[in-house]
């Protein structure tokens, strides 16, 4: 997803030769195709504004994980960017971390 989204810009090449662009490689690679092997709970924490990573990506891998009825929460941060720029978004970016540690590791 990230090699067809830099296409149109001047760091195209850059992401080529970094991750390449083979798109069966690059799929092979990755998060999404694990989802069957995934043994853990997981907490998935996305911005609607990041611009780094497209908020499509956590929302394709949370369906994935509950078509399969992985366990996974998810979170999504209105507005939020890359960075947890802004303080409410980190804050809850931690609590929910917290939270999930908590009851996940069964630590009280």
């Amino acid at each position: 997803k990230l090699v067809k989204s830099s296409r149109g810009y001047d760091n195209s090449k850059i992401v080529k030769k970094q991750i390449g662009d083979d798109y069966d490689d690059l799929y092979q690679r990755s998060p999404i195709s694990k989802v069957a092997s995934i043994k853990v709970p997981v907490l998935l924490i996305h911005g609607t504004k990041d611009r780094v990573v497209r908020v499509e990506q956590s929302e394709k891998m949370y369906d994935a994980l509950k078509d399969l009825q992985k366990p996974v929460k998810y979170i999504e941060l209105e507005n939020g960017d890359h960075y947890l720029s802004n303080n409410q978004h980190r804050l809850t970016t931690f609590i929910e971390i917290e939270r999930f540690l908590a009851a996940n590791l069964g630590v009280q």
